[in-house]
């Protein structure tokens, strides 16, 4: 048996969306996946179209709220950033991001 791997990780954009506002500002992407915690519960993936095109939303949090990774193709990913700040996203850094852990676990 041949086996051979290829690494797309460049052909993805992928962003975070975390916090309370998360699942709103999201809403307003046009998708065919449903957030809803029956259909997309904590530490799960789905896979739908976005903007019309393949796509992937994963349910993760890295800081303790309600976060989602969406990804589309790397393409699109700078209309896709574009549309999630219109749509009320802040985006946020990764010192802000260790920050954020790290005050969930005192807090």
């Amino acid at each position: 048996m041949r086996v051979a791997f290829h690494d797309t990780t460049s052909a993805w954009a992928t962003f975070a969306v975390s916090g309370p506002r998360a699942r709103a500002v999201l809403a307003h992407v046009p998708m065919d996946i449903d957030l809803s915690d029956a259909a997309l519960p904590h530490m799960s993936l789905a896979h739908g179209t976005i903007f019309g095109l393949p796509g992937r939303i994963a349910r993760v949090s890295f800081t303790g709220e309600r976060s989602y990774e969406i990804s589309i193709r790397a393409d699109y990913g700078a209309a896709l950033w574009q549309f999630l700040l219109a749509a009320g996203a802040t985006p946020y850094g990764i010192e802000t991001l260790s920050l954020l852990r790290a005050e969930k676990v005192l807090s």
